[in-house]
């Protein structure tokens, strides 16, 4: 089935772009591809008021020659009902219940998600934008429930992107399944991943401190560093995994560290 309801699509080309002209490369654009889309170039779109800061970023990779000219697609998440198209289940209220908002949270959907973005908006920014086929030269990826359907499409469609980003995922939905599921995962893996995560990921976004959930949700970001590791990912070579001290659950951290996230997962995109 095809999507019915309207999507929004945030594409970002970078300078000198041209489409079927001599400035675009051989085999095509690489290709990022991000969750929430709505939350990743202007600040005044966030919800939180801070976006990812996606294109001040890549422009500025691209201008030092660090990373070649490469696209940034952004899909925008349909608001309330994000969990549903992000999650493989409904996100429950934790281990615990300390998320008893999430508690009537939708979830289950994202395997229909990832199949559209497959089969629809890949072709479409291949056509459109002259984006690339080629696994090498694409990435996937997202924050919070956004990097838990990264890390599906890890496992989903290793042959369809070379590259995982996956920011501060929501382990502690359905009380650490997901964890379960990448422990169980015998099929094939992309060629890497970059997995962040803070150090204060429930305190930093609220008014108090609470260092037992903070140390929870850094555990659960750890046993997932620990799994890939265990599934034949290397660190440093095809797994970056960085803990930011200090760093909490937002767009504000993920803006930060996304200048290494990407010099490690697209540094080969020049030899493509």
């Amino acid at each position: 089935a095809r999507w019915k309801e309207e999507r929004v699509l945030r594409v970002w080309t970078p300078p000198g772009f041209s489409q079927g002209g001599e400035g675009e490369p051989e085999g095509g654009y690489p290709v990022l591809f991000l969750n929430d889309g709505q939350n990743l170039f202007e600040d005044w779109l966030a919800h939180q008021g801070v976006s990812w800061g996606a294109g001040e970023t890549v422009g500025r990779l691209i201008r030092e020659g660090k990373l070649p000219p490469f696209l940034v697609v952004g899909i925008d998440s349909p608001g309330a009902f994000r969990s549903q198209v992000y999650l493989p289940y409904p996100p429950g209220t934790g281990d615990g219940d300390f998320r008893m908002d999430a508690a009537r949270w939708p979830g289950g959907g994202v395997d229909s998600y990832m199949e559209r973005v497959v089969h629809e908006i890949l072709p479409l920014v291949q056509s459109q934008f002259g984006g690339s086929m080629r696994k090498e030269k694409l990435a996937f990826g997202g924050g919070s429930f956004g990097g838990v359907c990264a890390l599906y499409a890890a496992m989903k469609y290793p042959d369809v992107f070379g590259s995982i980003l996956a920011e501060s995922p929501s382990f502690w939905a359905a009380e650490g399944r997901f964890l379960e599921d990448l422990r169980a995962h015998d099929g094939a893996w992309p060629d890497r991943v970059f997995m962040g995560v803070g150090t204060r990921e429930y305190s930093g976004t609220r008014e108090y401190e609470n260092y037992d959930l903070d140390c929870k949700l850094l555990n659960y970001a750890n046993e997932a560093n620990g799994i890939l590791q265990e599934k034949g990912f290397v660190s440093g070579e095809s797994l970056r995994f960085e803990i930011g001290e200090g760093a909490g659950h937002h767009e504000g951290a993920w803006r930060y560290r996304l200048p290494s996230a990407l010099e490690f997962l697209c540094e080969r995109w020049s030899d493509c």
